[in-house]
Parts: structure tokens; C-alpha cells; sequence
């Protein structure tokens, strides 16, 4: 049986694969979104009439920008963040970032997963170039210059399918990776993430808390009134304990860590508990092939950068292959006016034809290398250090808060990058930098 053809296949329905398959589809290329999940297995029954069961994630400004770029905000779901406010327990000092800092309305926002979600399949079911399969897989048949052949197995049978670009935004466990021979690296943080939503006695202001305790960082966001989106972090030794806590003990434990400046914490969401590494594939592309999101790396949430750092990988590998595509090969028509590294430029689409398409996703590798790399030293350095309790860290700590927040040039700097700001998407290995894709 001859294989089905398509410009192009993003393997992975989540936030990032819905993301890349949209900004493909308004190019003019055709694309074969496959998703594992039935829709809505990932959330209980009660998650979306419930806010205090949902999960959710912070999207930057940044973000905000790009998606908003191209229709894709989330505007009536989200719940902004105007400042951030980092303190360490049971050491002086402490910071406070406000969207003030960058003179802009809000440092990022916070939104709900399934709202998110399901806005974004939304958009993308109105595409008439995107053909969403789900619940289906697909397995790596042949990767090569000329394309990608792959074979999907869905309830309506097996088939194979050949495409131009394979995109895997198929998470940490990648099963398109794994088929690359890509390897890992991997660094165990021996900590534990426990994730659910807490009810406060009082408003949080549009405030987030990070609040660096003996079991590890805490972060507290902004989800709705007095709702709260919480990330506790804690020694993996501890994770199952937590886990099977009852809810009034670990409020009481919560408590103890983060003090009383949102009141008395009155209620608690159902708790998922996960462990802590940073994950990284050794190398992004291969062939036709390309990761995203965690599927290429997985970081620590410390500093809420894993998703915001795949949506801007989304957008330069959108611009990259639209400028570089030509109308023969359906992956023609570039984003337009994408302003995608934050400098104020605009990247036109300038079609041109015979792509060698693995030269151009190299490319796309060595244009978002410093972005990459940067990010990811700041979050590795930050689980790192706010997790060390040995007694001359508290002090360490402690003053580099003062310093942070008593010097205006570093501060601003640290909202920016928090906001993801002032982060060129494009710097090449050799240090030049790249604002426009080779």
C-alpha cells in the first residue's frame, strides 16, 4: 500500500505540539497532528468545572507576546502576575520584582492546562491543513534527507505516511527520540516536585511567591482570587510520605514553610507527585527530525522556564522553515511580521526554493543555542543553590537576595529574564549573533 504524503507530522497533542501544528498550518503547510491520549484521559472528570483540581502552567511575557502575535492568547483564561516576591526561610534578605522593573503590565501570567488546552484545539480544528488523529501513535519507519516515513496506527488501522518534517513533541519519554538513537543526558536533582492547588484566607494580589526552604524551593502563583497554584519541592526520600499525607497535615506542613502571608491556607487540590531532573537530548534535530519541548530537554520548575523556552523554540522553528521553504515543497509560506527575537525587528517569509530542510533544522539548532544554553544554566544554578542548607549558604543566600533587590540594573535584569525578555533567540555556537535564520 503506497504511503499517505504530508508536509508535515507533529507527533505530541499538548501545549506544544498544538502550538507548532498551528503556526505550520497558517503557513499554507499541510500537517499530521498525532496525539497518544484519548481527549480528556489526562483530566479528571471534575477539572474542568473545578479550578482546584486543575493544573496549570506560567507563561511568560514573552509568551504572551508570541502567542498573541498570532491569535493564539488565551486572554479570558489567564491570571496575570504583576510581582514576584522571593524569600528564603529562616534567613534575612529577600527580593521583590515588579512588572514596574520593565515597564510592562504583567511579568507573565498563569494559566490553567485544560482551559489552555482546549483553547488551543479549538484553533487548531478550524484549520482545514491540519488533520488531528487521536488516540493514535506512530512509529519511525525511515529518516532521511529526502523525508520521514512513519507508520500511525490509529482505531482506523495501520497506515504509513511520509512527510517532509517529523516534528517529536512527544515529551520526556520521547518514543521518537528513543527510535533516533539520540541519547540522554540526565542530572538527578534527588528531589521530588508535589503539585496541587491551595485555597488562602487572603486575595494574592496578582503576587507569586518563591520561597526557599530546608526541603527546597517553594513556589506559590496566582490562579484565581484566592486560589493558588503550588509547586513544593522535596528531598525524593520524602515523596511518597507527602503523597499519601492527609490534606489537613500537609496544609499544616505547608503552613510551617511558607508562613503567613496569605493567611491561613484553608484547602488543598488533589496532589501529584513527581521526581526532579534535568533531562537533555544530546543533540535536537537529526535528519528531518526535530524535538521539542521535553521531548529535547526537561528542566527543574524552580523558575517556571521549561514551557517558556519550548514556545520559543515553536516560534523560530516556525520562522525557520517558512523562510526558508519554497511553494514546491508545501512548507512555503513563512510567518509574517513575527517579531520572534524580542529585539523589535520583523522577520519577513522570503520563499526560496530547493530546501535542503536537515541543513535549515540545523540551523535552527545553532541560531537557538545561547537562548537554550542560558536558560538552562539559570535554572540548574538556581535548584542548586537554593537547595544546599549547609550553615553558610543561609547568609550567602540572604545577601545575594539584598543585592538583587537593592541594585535597579540587576534586578531589571533578573525580571527580564524571568519574563523572557532581552534573550536573543538567535546567537550562534561561535558567539555572533544570529537574528535571522540561515
Amino acid at each position: 500500500m503506497p504511503a499517505r504524503q504530508v508536509d508535515a507530522v507533529v507527533v505530541g497533542g499538548g501545549i506544544v505540539g498544538l502550538v507548532q501544528a498551528f503556526l505550520l498550518a497558517q503557513q499554507g503547510t499541510s500537517v499530521l497532528l498525532i496525539e497518544a491520549t484519548p481527549p480528556d484521559a489526562a483530566t479528571p472528570p471534575d477539572a474542568a468545572a473545578e479550578p482546584m483540581q486543575q493544573r496549570s502552567v506560567a507563561l511568560s511575557h514573552r509568551s504572551c507576546e508570541l502567542l498573541s502575535a498570532q491569535g493564539l492568547w488565551p486572554a479570558d483564561a489567564v491570571c496575570a502576575i504583576k510581582e514576584i516576591q522571593v524569600t528564603d526561610k529562616g534567613n534575612f534578605g529577600s527580593a521583590r520584582i515588579t512588572a514596574r522593573d520593565l515597564n510592562t503590565s504583567a511579568l507573565g501570567y498563569v494559566v490553567a492546562n485544560h482551559s489552555f488546552e482546549q483553547h488551543l484545539l479549538q484553533l487548531v480544528s478550524a484549520q482545514k491543513n491540519i488533520e488531528l488523529l487521536q488516540p493514535a501513535t506512530a512509529a519511525l519507519v525511515d529518516n532521511s534527507h529526502s523525508g520521514v516515513e512513519l507508520l500511525v496506527s490509529s482505531a482506523g488501522g495501520e497506515f504509513n505516511v511520509r512527510c517532509n518534517l517529523l516534528i517529536a513533541a512527544d515529551g520526556t519519554h520521547s518514543t521518537i527520540r528513543h527510535s533516533l538513537g539520540l541519547k540522554l543526558k540526565q542530572h538527578n536533582y534527588d528531589q521530588v516536585a508535589v503539585v496541587a492547588n491551595v485555597e488562602c484566607q487572603f486575595d494574592h494580589r496578582h503576587i507569586a511567591h518563591e520561597r526557599f526552604t530546608e526541603s527546597g524551593p517553594l513556589a506559590l502563583l496566582p490562579l484565581s482570587a484566592k486560589c493558588m497554584a503550588m509547586v513544593y519541592t522535596a528531598h525524593e526520600s520524602d515523596g511518597e510520605a507527602l503523597k499519601a499525607m492527609p490534606d489537613a497535615e500537609f496544609l499544616q506542613l505547608l503552613q510551617l514553610r511558607f508562613g503567613g502571608k496569605l493567611g491561613r491556607f484553608k484547602a488543598i487540590g488533589r496532589r501529584a507527585v513527581f521526581p526532579l531532573s534535568l533531562i537533555e537530548s544530546e543533540s535536537q534535530t537529526s535528519g528531518s527530525c526535530v524535538l521539542i519541548g521535553n521531548a529535547v530537554r526537561t528542566l527543574h520548575p524552580v523558575a517556571g522556564q521549561g514551557l517558556n523556552l519550548a514556545l520559543r523554540d515553536v516560534f523560530a522553528l516556525a520562522a525557520s522553515v517558512g523562510q526558508s521553504a519554497g511553494p514546491e515543497q508545501g512548507l512555503a509560506r513563512g510567518l509574517t511580521d513575527v517579531d520572534v527575537d524580542g529585539t523589535g525587528r520583523q522577520q519577513r517569509a522570503d520563499a526560496r526554493r530547493n530546501i535542503d530542510l536537515p541543513d535549515v533544522l540545523a540551523g535552527f539548532e545553532r541560531q537557538r543555542w545561547q537562548d537554550q544554553r542560558g536558560t538552562v544554566r539559570r535554572t540548574d544554578l538556581l535548584a542548586r543553590v537554593f537547595s544546599i542548607n549547609t550553615i553558610p549558604m543561609g547568609p550567602i543566600r540572604g545577601a545575594s537576595l539584598a543585592l538583587l533587590n537593592g541594585f535597579a540594573p540587576l534586578r531589571k535584569r533578573f525580571a527580564a529574564d524571568s519574563a523572557g525578555l532581552g534573550v536573543p533567540l538567535g546567537r550562534r555556537r561561535d558567539g555572533r549573533s544570529q537574528n535571522k535564520v540561515e
